[in-house]
């Protein structure tokens, strides 16, 4: 069932399929790129580095997408800046450049995946959004926002409508929740996405970023807002929503 976005979140989060990418390429620079560059043990970088300054530059996935240019961006998407890989291993990107650097792997996947002719396809997109929205929360606002313009285009396009809805929903719970006002656009986001998860009915195997634990920052992080909010029927949606992405 494709469950129509609220109109509210459009108006909140304008549709935009290039906001994400434009806003993440603007704070790259050559020594980021070199480092997903480098990501697959340094295989082709300098041709690596070639096609992700065109990326970056430019704004535009190449098509179709090189295999080793899509397994670098995926491998720096794996990356965790805050727990870099220990000695002999090289530790990857790091800190704050880490997450700028892996926001825009993230950015640059998400992208590929719903442009026409790149012939990429992510079977891990929810893992890629979790990403994308853990590194974003330490970065400006306005990223987080970029975040919620891509997933509100992705929504109302019916050829592109998310393949784990009730996790892209949960998105843009997570991104409405950062926003300093607007409590009525979070209520909605809440509200909707908890649709989205009882039309789903879903049995099986968890997501895969269920699996991994990657959502589980996020489930704190609106657990957390949850408990800054007086309205009862608010708190409890989001609550609830904390549960879709596995134990607090």
């Amino acid at each position: 069932m494709l469950r129509d976005i609220p109109p509210i979140l459009t108006e909140t989060f304008p549709p935009s399929p290039d906001a994400l990418l434009d806003c993440a390429r603007r704070n790259v620079d050559d020594e980021m790129l070199m480092d997903v560059a480098n990501a697959d043990y340094g295989y082709r970088a300098e041709e690596m580095f070639r096609w992700l300054r065109t990326i970056r530059d430019d704004g535009q996935i190449p098509r179709p997408v090189d295999g080793w240019l899509s397994e670098v961006l995926e491998l720096t998407r794996n990356s965790d800046p805050d727990k870099p890989k220990p000695t002999p291993f090289e530790p990857g990107p790091t800190g704050l450049r880490g997450h700028r650097t892996r926001l825009f792997a993230c950015a640059a996947l998400l992208r590929a995946t719903t442009e026409p002719n790149s012939g990429y396809s992510d079977c891990c997109e929810d893992f890629t959004l979790a990403q994308c929205l853990a590194s974003a929360k330490l970065l400006e606002d306005e990223i987080s926002n970029s975040i919620g313009r891509y997933l509100t285009w992705r929504f109302t396009r019916k050829s592109l409508y998310p393949p784990d809805p009730p996790l892209f929903a949960l998105g843009l719970v997570s991104v409405a929740s950062r926003r300093s006002a607007g409590e009525r656009a979070l209520a909605c986001a809440a509200e909707w996405s908890l649709a989205i998860e009882g039309d789903e009915c879903r049995g099986g195997p968890a997501a895969f970023s269920i699996q991994t634990g990657v959502w589980t920052g996020l489930a704190v992080e609106l657990e957390t807002r949850a408990a800054q909010i007086d309205d009862d029927a608010l708190r409890t949606n989001l609550r609830l929503c904390t549960l879709m992405a596995g134990p607090v």
